[in-house]
């Protein structure tokens, strides 16, 4: 059993019967990865390894996710709150807030396989085309198959294609790119509710302008009366 300091903010722990792997964790100012290996792992591996650390430690990633779940989930608590100031909520505050959530999550999500495409990318400039192979080979060791789980594909990506043709598009799935417009889709989910509910008193629904200029904000208490 060892533990020793590769790099800066790099370490190895090498014991009997762990899987190689890699992991990263941080603040907003530093990151430390640790590499995990055994004593039948070859150096090769475990350069390999150490390299896609080495990119989320030296471009601060822990950092980056940090700052974006803190500005995306900010904003949504900043919305709401400015929401409760105005007084009782309408119910199209509660679709707002359930559709800006998910959203939120959405982009995180792409954010996080955006910047694990970006450690295999650094692999691929370092190694060159056997940076594949070494993949297919931490693929069967960890998992005995050269195709990786669905919850390692979730947030990797499919970081084969970016190792082995070095291209950072190809790694995106397709449907990625639209859930990069799910904000839009939620401004317009939750601006078109407001014209269905009724508005409270103080009403809470000026915050949201309609889609469309000048027409007028459907108020169903009219109806329910008549």
């Amino acid at each position: 059993m060892k533990f020793i300091k590769i790099k800066q903010n790099i370490y190895r722990f090498n014991a009997p019967g762990l899987k190689p792997q890699g992991l990263t964790a941080g603040g907003l100012r530093r990151s430390v990865a640790l590499v995990l290996l055994n004593h039948d792992t070859s150096e090769e591996l475990a350069k390999f390894i150490e390299l896609h650390e080495e990119a989320h430690v030296k471009n601060n990633h822990p950092a980056k996710v940090w700052l974006a779940g803190a500005l995306l989930f900010g904003e949504t608590s900043a919305i709401t709150m400015d929401y409760r100031t105005l007084g009782a909520l309408a119910p199209y505050v509660y679709v707002f807030s359930a559709a800006v959530m998910m959203t939120t999550l959405f982009v995180l999500f792409i954010i996080v396989r955006a910047l694990e495409i970006y450690a295999d990318i650094y692999v691929f400039r370092q190694l060159g085309a056997s940076s594949y192979d070494y993949f297919v080979k931490l693929m069967k060791v960890r998992y005995g198959n050269w195709r990786p789980p669905l919850r390692t594909r979730l947030t990797h990506a499919q970081g084969g294609l970016a190792l082995l043709f070095g291209d950072p598009l190809a790694a995106h799935a397709p449907w990625e790119y639209p859930l990069a417009f799910s904000p839009l889709s939620a401004a317009l989910i939750s601006t078109s509710s407001s014209y269905f509910f009724p508005a409270g008193p103080r009403a809470p629904r000026r915050l949201l302008p309609p889609i469309i200029p000048g027409h007028p904000v459907v108020d169903i208490r009219g109806f329910a009366g008549s």
